[in-house]
């Protein structure tokens, strides 16, 4: 009799095989059928994770920015130069003429220098 057993759809309980309702909880039995999952509870879902294309771009350091230097400092030797010259004649054109003449020349020659340097 046992073979001819079958279990309720809704509560569980053995009733007969050719039963249509449940004798213990009234259900209607019929095929069973197969119940859909139950969704998701709303506000749980796994949130995509952002693919990653390769390695990260690497980082170069850029370069310090070189200040341009303002054109009077090169200007700057050329009238040290010749005003040591002028000077140094000054001070010593009466007590040694011959003196004060080279001390002008080498203020002349090294204004020249300068010069030649600053377009190198």
């Amino acid at each position: 009799m046992s073979s001819q057993m079958k279990y309720c759809q809704n509560c569980g309980a053995q009733i007969p095989a050719n039963s249509a309702f449940c004798a213990t909880c009234g259900a209607k039995q019929g095929p069973r059928q197969q119940m859909p999952p139950p969704p998701p509870p709303p506000g749980q879902y796994d949130a995509p994770q952002p693919t990653q294309y390769g390695a990260p771009p690497a980082y170069y350091p850029q370069p310090p920015m070189r200040q341009s230097v303002s054109n009077l400092w090169y200007l700057a030797p050329i009238l040290l130069a010749i005003l040591g010259g002028a000077l140094a004649w000054f001070v010593n054109k009466d007590k040694d003429p011959e003196k004060a003449r080279n001390f002008l020349v080498v203020g002349v020659v090294m204004t020249a220098i300068n010069i030649l340097l600053m377009y190198m």
